[in-house]
């Protein structure tokens, strides 16, 4: 009997790693923040009265479907890059409990079930979805991995339309406000991959430097960041411009923006190596707080201030 006990206890606490090892295959964190942001594309999008049938079968359906086809596409994203970086490996070189069989098998399963959920919602959303899936599990795996400006200027686009899918979720028309979110995220991925790059230019030799960013300087680098995040501020006060939020939201998007912009030009006139270091490590940590920051500021502004009775359940 002990036998017995031991032996499903071993069982339980295999398969309870084997578990996790899917979830992390899954990349959590990046599927918080694409949740996150389709989200707010979500909440923005109600202006009327929202029933309870609407939520079970367009919110909840919607927001599933998106995860599933996010979660989808970071595994086979991982299966096309460790193809080409050891294609003689049966199983994963970061994870050997689960071999690429399997895992391209789980990957086809998160598929088929979004494209099951999401043609449930609409097919706008549908067709939005498996764009942003060709565009970054085939055609960024395949081709624009190693091409440095292609490839964050494909990432971009792929992440700028999470609130977009989360909008579509409710309304198949597009206002203003929903294209501002886009921008404000496809200018904020080029600043923190161009902040990526600055540290890795610095720790790189003289010949990797060469085959690995022969157009980029670090002061290129840094003109191009200070540039995004005046774009990135611009785009933060558009939906003012369209009389889309109120006065808590500008002041709140005002703040935080200066204080983007005030980092990034320090950056900018920073010139010794261990300044520029400094000063890029904390406009990441910056960049990371002020986009959860500027967006919940925007839906509590949506739903208190500028318009309180978006968000009533019959």
């Amino acid at each position: 009997m002990k036998i017995i006990v031991s032996l499903l206890g071993r069982l339980k606490s295999f398969q309870q790693s084997f578990c996790k090892e899917y979830i992390w295959l899954c990349r959590p964190k990046l599927l918080l923040f694409i949740l996150f942001c389709a989200l707010v594309g979500l909440l923005l999008s109600m202006d009327n009265v929202i029933l309870w049938n609407d939520i079970w079968l367009k919110i909840v359906p919607g927001v599933t479907g998106i995860m599933l086809a996010a979660a989808g596409g970071v595994v086979y994203h991982q299966l096309m890059s460790t193809a080409k970086s050891s294609p003689e490996k049966y199983r994963f070189p970061f994870n050997n409990q689960i071999c690429r069989d399997d895992a391209c098998c789980f990957s086809l399963l998160l598929c088929l079930a979004a494209v099951f959920l999401l043609a449930w919602v609409n097919y706008l959303i549908l067709a939005l979805v498996w764009f942003a899936f060709l565009a970054h599990a085939v055609l960024y795996s395949a081709f624009l991995k190693h091409q440095n400006s292609s490839k964050i200027m494909l990432i971009a686009v792929v992440f700028s339309l999470t609130p977009i899918l989360g909008w579509s979720v409710v309304s198949t028309e597009f206002n203003p406000q929903v294209w501002s979110l886009a921008l404000v995220i496809f200018f904020w991925v080029h600043i923190y991959n161009w902040i990526s790059s600055i540290k890795e230019k610095f720790h790189l030799s003289d010949n990797q430097q060469k085959a690995l960013h022969q157009a980029y300087t670090i002061l290129f680098l840094k003109k191009k960041i200070f540039l995004a995040t005046a774009m990135v501020y611009i785009m933060a006060m558009s939906p003012f411009l369209f009389n889309l939020s109120g006065e808590v939201y500008i002041l709140g998007a005002f703040i935080l923006g200066i204080g983007f912009l005030q980092k990034a030009f320090a950056l900018l006139l920073a010139r010794m190596e261990k300044d520029i270091l400094k000063l890029s490590e904390i406009l990441r940590h910056y960049a990371l707080y002020y986009l959860p920051s500027l967006f919940s500021l925007m839906v509590v502004d949506h739903f208190l201030f500028f318009n309180p009775t978006a968000f009533v359940i019959m």
